[in-house]
């Protein structure tokens, strides 16, 4: 009987070393509870820490606030997906420096 070859979400692969990365679990308990190789979990360490679980994340995460604001605009059949990025991004931006202010000047009293 064959072995059916298993694959791994990104999510799946931040969540276990997150996991042990944060201390709540050792590496060969999470070998063992999930049935994965060591090896495969000391490659995946090496992946997150070189940013690779987090490769899609700007995309991911303007998609998602695009969909929770109900933001989305269209120009002919072509969502403009490039304009709302910016806009996203600079929101943001403002939106985390307006808060290090506050926290700036709250530490401050």
């Amino acid at each position: 009987m064959r072995r059916v070859r298993r694959s791994f979400s990104d999510d799946f692969k931040m969540h276990v070393v997150e996991s042990i990365v944060s201390g709540s679990a050792t590496q060969a308990e999470i070998a063992r509870e999930y049935k994965i190789s060591p090896v495969l979990i000391t490659r995946w360490k090496k992946d997150h820490k070189a940013g690779k679980f987090f490769e899609n994340a700007p995309t991911q995460a303007v998609t998602g606030f695009k969909q929770m604001m109900g933001i989305v605009f269209f120009f002919g059949d072509k969502e403009l997906s490039p304009l709302i990025n910016i806009l996203v991004l600079i929101v943001t931006g403002v939106v985390f420096l307006a808060l290090a202010v506050v926290n700036i000047s709250i530490k401050k009293k």
